[in-house]
């Protein structure tokens, strides 16, 4: 690649070429990367130490829900929490936090300390980088295209919008995600709960039901 690029570069721009490495993991060696599915079921968890999973949700996710609550707490408004989604976080900072996450041992709690250690936007961003690297994603690679015609592109007009009534759109989604596994709706829900009672987004609409998604 290095050769290539040398090669046929007609300006100043010269990009370093970098090996891709896969975050998948089979073993829970890693808390990234990871099946749902496979860690619901008790994995390697359940073959090393003879016990039945209890979480409804990995606990990285849960520590770094939490980690970023105390971390709200540091900054001086609302907005400044909203812009902790918002904000281009290098991606150095995000894995650095992953692989801090990483390298504990399996089934060691996540200790408060760590997270403390970084900001609100760093903590939000790898909440995001770890949802974006489950292998399956969240909706399935099967549901792909059913969410996307849910929620359509930023560039969709606002009459697009009108022509699907909001009950329509709800049954709509109600069948999508029937169709997920329990463990990826608890991870869904845990997140939309997260944003909801914090109130980060005054433009994401209620449920039906107390802030949660009915998972029965």
């Amino acid at each position: 690649m290095t050769a290539l690029i040398e090669r046929y570069r007609t300006g100043p721009f010269r990009p370093a070429p970098q090996v891709y490495e896969s975050v998948a993991h089979d073993e829970s060696d890693v808390v990234f990367g990871i099946d749902l599915r496979k860690w619901a079921e008790g994995g390697w968890y359940a073959l090393t130490t003879g016990e039945e999973k209890k979480d409804t949700i990995p606990p990285v996710l849960a520590a770094l829900l939490n980690g970023l609550n105390i971390a709200y707490s540091r900054l001086p408004n609302d907005d400044e929490k909203r812009k902790s989604w918002i904000y281009e976080v290098p991606l150095p900072a995000l894995h650095h936090l992953r692989e801090s996450l990483n390298a504990l041992t399996p089934g060691q709690p996540f200790p408060n300390d760590l997270l403390e250690r970084f900001d609100a936007p760093v903590i939000a961003g790898t909440i995001k980088l770890w949802a974006l690297e489950l292998d399956p994603p969240l909706a399935l690679y099967e549901g792909w295209e059913e969410f996307r015609r849910l929620y359509p592109t930023v560039g969709a007009t606002a009459k697009e919008h009108d022509e699907e009534s909001e009950e329509l759109r709800l049954q709509n989604l109600g069948a999508a995600l029937q169709r997920l596994p329990r463990v990826h709706l608890y991870v869904l829900d845990a997140i939309i709960k997260h944003i909801k009672m914090c109130d980060l987004f005054a433009s994401i609409s209620p449920t039906p039901t107390n802030n949660t998604l009915k998972l029965d």
